[in-house]
């Protein structure tokens, strides 16, 4: 396949720096949330044509040691986990970050297509040369640890993007509750922080967005408060940097904060900006009660088209969310299976030259405009 396709959101280094998986290696998927099992493998990437990863780091918080027995008790053997809880966020993000890169580095001199790309040009070449491309992004802005000069910090060590808000209160930006109530670590008794929804950006939160926009970093929304939210929308944009939100549904489809309504989609197309359909049904059509048809590509297509009615064909994109807390579609459990979802696209309507934009031209155009 043409190596074209990027996904916004993915979670690589969550299986090989805690569960010590081979990237290079092929690995069986099932259906349902596997915490063993890494799809963001470099043979299902190349498989699906995906050409660029925005590479999720994520540093468990504090709070899930006590919020989330099952996890807590998985510290005690994970000794990367007992780390995390043990240590600076920061420093957690930074080494999580030099394995990613170590490991790309290992699998290329293995004679593997593959790249981190830690600034536009190196992402420009990479692609002029074919090779398979990750982008450092961060998920959860607590690994700033409240001090805005983190932001160009990570910059420097090739930071493409930073979601603001993840499971807990950061002091940046307040987050909604991003678990469904059936995902089985809420049922075993985890995630039982309660959203707040009138909270908004803090002061540091703002000053983190505007350093954002000045250096060129893109502002990712997904997880933040509708309010959070609001307040990103209202900081003067001088550099017209494109917002995303890279892995969420549609408001209208699954009335859940955590998706942007019809004219949050306009908005942050007007910067631009896209809208990446997570691939987890409880988040495009509602939670186990309310799915039209199990867990399917349908809800994906049905949301491209939601979208594309909202904000128009140039604010449509994908971030899956592998190996993330999710619960991906039966029939679209790995990035292989990103070739078949877009021709499952094609045979809704979209015309060629749509389904090559939200596969990944809409979503270089964010990285060319939102990134330095």
């Amino acid at each position: 396949m043409q190596n074209d396709t990027v996904d916004l959101h993915a979670h690589p280094s969550m299986k090989t720096f805690y569960a010590g998986k081979d990237f290079t290696k092929s690995s069986k998927t099932s259906k349902g949330f596997n915490p063993f099992t890494l799809r963001t493998n470099l043979p299902s990437l190349q498989a699906g044509g995906v050409g660029v990863t925005w590479s999720a780091i994520y540093v468990p918080e504090k709070q899930l040691q006590r919020d989330c027995k099952f996890i807590g008790a998985a510290s005690v053997t994970v000794k990367h986990l007992r780390r995390t809880f043990k240590s600076a966020p920061k420093a957690m993000a930074v080494e999580i970050i030099e394995h990613m890169n170590r490991t790309v580095a290992e699998a290329r001199s293995k004679g593997h297509n593959v790249v981190v790309a830690k600034s536009l040009s190196e992402l420009e070449a990479a692609q002029s040369t074919g090779d398979t491309a990750l982008v450092h992004t961060l998920e959860g802005a607590h690994v700033l640890e409240s001090d805005v000069a983190s932001v160009d910090y990570f910059a420097s060590l090739g930071v493409a993007s930073i979601t603001l808000a993840h499971f807990y209160d950061n002091g940046i930006a307040p987050p909604v509750d991003s678990i469904p109530d059936d995902f089985i670590l809420k049922k075993l008794g985890c995630f039982k922080a309660k959203e707040d929804l009138t909270k908004g950006l803090s002061a540091t939160g703002h000053q983190v967005v505007e350093r954002m926009y000045d250096i060129g970093m893109i502002v990712d929304l997904t997880h933040c408060t509708p309010k959070a939210r609001a307040d990103v929308y209202a900081i003067a944009n001088e550099r017209a940097r494109p917002l995303v939100m890279t892995h969420v549904g549609a408001h209208s489809l699954n009335a859940h904060p955590m998706n942007p309504t019809d004219e949050e989609i306009r908005g942050i197309a007007n910067t631009g900006g896209v809208i990446g359909v997570i691939f987890y049904s409880d988040w495009l059509v509602g939670h186990a009660g309310v799915k039209r048809s199990g867990d399917t590509i349908e809800h994906v297509v049905d949301t491209v088209k939601h979208l594309v009615n909202a904000g128009g064909e140039d604010c449509v994109s994908f971030g899956s969310d592998f190996d993330g807390m999710t619960d991906p579609p039966d029939d679209l459990r790995e990035p292989s299976g990103f070739g078949v979802l877009a021709d499952r696209l094609s045979r809704a309507g979209f015309n060629s030259g749509q389904v090559e934009k939200f596969m990944g031209k809409n979503a270089m155009r964010v990285l060319e405009a939102g990134w330095r």
